[in-house]
Order: C-alpha cells, then structure tokens, then sequence
C-alpha cells in the first residue's frame, strides 16, 4: 500500500553551546562547545573520545597521520625535535595529532590509534652525531612510537621497517650511531611510525648549530642509497698474508654519508635491505706470476667472508695483468658492514692499478 500521509518535513536542531564537555560521555553523544574546553563547534564522541564532527568521515586507519608537523630548533650546541600541530603549536586537547600504529604484538595483524594531546619533543645532545660528519649533509629520520597507548618521540639516520616491531636505545652525548634509532627513554619491542626527516649540515658533527634546510612530513620517497668511489692511488699489495681491504678513498657519491674510508675501508648499511654490490679491482702488469699462483678478491659482510672471486694469470715471465671484476646481491642488516678484500701469491709486491676506471665500487639496495 503507497504512503499517503503528508511528506515528512526537514527539521533542524540547535545545540546550546557548552563551555565544558559533558560528563560520562556516551558513544554517539553530540554537544556545541562554545570555544572554552574545545574549540567551538560540534564535537561527537566517537571510540571513546571526543572527535569534531567535521572529521568524523575519517575512519580509523593504520596509516593515519593527521594534524602532524615537526620543527627543529637547535641551542647551546644541541638539536630539538618536536611534534606540532598542522598550525606550527603544541597539540592539545582541542587540536590534538592523531597517529596510528601497527599492533605491539608481531603475530597480531589490527592497529591502535594514539592521539597526542600535549607538548612532545626530543634532544639531541651536545657532541651526539647520530651518525654524522663534519660538513656533509644527512637526513635525520623522526619516528614516533606507541609506548602502551602513549606517543614517545625517536630518531635515527637510518630507516626502519614500519611493518616490525623495534627496540629502541636511550639518546645520550655517546649516541653517534647511524644505524641505531634512539629514543629519551629506551623501550622495548614497540610499534613505530616513520612521520618525516630533517635534512641538516652541521660544521662539526655533534655540535648543533645549523638549522635544518629541509624538513619534511609524510608522503615523501626516501632517498635511495647510492655510494660510489674509486681509487687511483695504486695501493701495494704484499704477497701471501692477509687479505687487504682496498681502500677506495675518492668518492663519487654517497647519499647517505655510508662509507668510512682508510686502511679499514668499509660501507655501513644505514637500512635492512638487498644490496647490490659491483666491484672492479684491476692490479698492475707483473712478470712474477706462474702458473699455479693467483689473485683473488673477496667480499665481507659484518667482517665475515662471503665469496672468493679467482683469476690465475698464468704467467711465468710473461707481463701479465690481473684483474677481478664482481656483481653479487646480498641481504645486509642496518648498521651492518661491506668492504672490499684482495690477496695474491705471486712471490712479489704488486699494486692495485693507478686508474679510477680499473679499481672502484658501487653500493646500492634494491627496496627503493
């Protein structure tokens, strides 16, 4: 049977606004604030707390980030990281940030909101480097983790996995680190987000004194990791012995300021990841070698061998270069090591050859 009574007429209510929220909320309860507890206009209280109603068509979500900024400040030579709201102040009550986290349990698959209503930053302390060197320009990476509903600040140079919980170690004057993520108190096994990074140089590593030149909040792409160097100073290498780390002093590009050059060579990775590693290690002609004697090169990881790569130059009075040439991929912790090894039995002293095209290294992870 059709409906045949009077159309049903629009209605519209009005709230009396309230200088302080209602007591014992209920799921669902609708006021006005009038400015005083909250700022003015209709609030509803939704999954226990007070949300304005223009935001209520956001669901919760795992990847939230809302009403996020960070400023970065520095005095009496150390740095301050803080948390601000979308307008630059500290959050509060009535302009909260709202930060969702993966669940602190690693076989548990759901999230938890955190809403930060108060002031949150971190030092930075006078002669910690987290990392850095004097003079080279490095992001810092700003995270912020769930410490049993509670949203702490953290920092590192290098970026974690989102998807994993992390422990965290106390940030102190020693905290020179890259690959560790620091955080005011050390916590254990906790959710993290990654929110934004801080591009900064700093004229001597530990001593805060330059502003950021870049600060950026989510989206944005992380910066591949890229190193490149050679060599053209034709280092000796000795006969029988250990392996030689080469010493491939000249950079070309470093993203991330990885490489710690000299007689103990090496790249630290500053993330978990895949890397590529490709190599060329070029000696100069000898007439030392015979038949049975070679060359090899080799890689290490964490300062542990992880290939021989040969070549036997079959020589026996004749002018024979020797040279190794590599490409290999390998799953390499953050804040774990890659460097470069040789060795030779030839029965003389023979040096790497003295041209960047024949001895460098390239280093670059696949994730990005």
């Amino acid at each position: 049977m059709a409906y045949s009574g009077q159309h049903p007429r629009f209605t519209t209510e009005t709230f009396r606004p309230q200088s302080a929220d209602p007591s014992s909320p209920l799921e669902g309860m609708v006021f006005r604030s009038d400015g005083t507890s909250r700022t003015k206009g209709l609030w509803e209280y939704i999954n226990s707390a007070w949300q304005p109603v223009g935001n209520i068509a956001i669901p919760p979500s795992s990847n939230k980030v809302e009403n996020l900024g960070i400023a970065f400040s520095v005095a009496a030579s150390a740095a301050t990281i803080a948390i601000k709201t979308d307008g630059g102040t500290n959050p509060s009550a009535t302009d909260i940030v709202s930060v969702g986290f993966r669940n602190a349990t690693a076989a548990t698959g759901q999230f938890s909101t955190v809403n930060i209503t108060g002031a949150l930053s971190l030092v930075v302390p006078s002669t910690a480097t987290l990392g850095q060197s004097s003079a080279v320009a490095a992001y810092i990476y700003v995270y912020l983790i769930n410490n049993a509903g509670t949203a702490e600040l953290a920092v590192s140079r290098s970026l974690y996995d989102e998807g994993s919980v992390v422990s965290t170690v106390i940030i102190n004057t020693g905290s020179d680190s890259a690959a560790t993520i620091y955080s005011t108190t050390a916590r254990s096994g906790v959710a993290l987000r990654l929110v934004g990074r801080i591009l900064n140089t700093q004229a001597t590593a530990g001593t805060w004194a330059s502003t950021a030149t870049e600060i950026s909040v989510l989206p944005f792409i992380p910066v591949k990791v890229v190193a490149v160097y050679n060599t053209d100073a034709g280092q000796p290498i000795t006969t029988g012995g250990a392996n030689k780390i080469i010493d491939f002093e000249d950079k070309v590009i470093d993203t991330h300021n990885a490489v710690t050059v000299g007689a103990s060579w090496n790249f630290t990775a500053p993330l978990t990841d895949d890397y590529l590693v490709c190599f060329d290690a070029g000696l100069t002609s000898s007439t030392g070698w015979s038949g049975s004697e070679g060359y090899v090169a080799f890689i290490y990881v964490n300062g542990v061998q992880t290939t021989e790569h040969y070549e036997y130059p079959n020589g026996g009075g004749v002018d024979i270069r020797a040279a190794i040439a590599v490409s290999r991929v390998f799953r390499v912790t953050a804040g774990q090591t890659i460097d470069i090894r040789v060795f030779h039995n030839s029965g003389v002293t023979i040096s790497m050859n003295p041209s960047e095209q024949d001895v460098w290294i390239s280093i670059t992870n696949m994730g990005v």
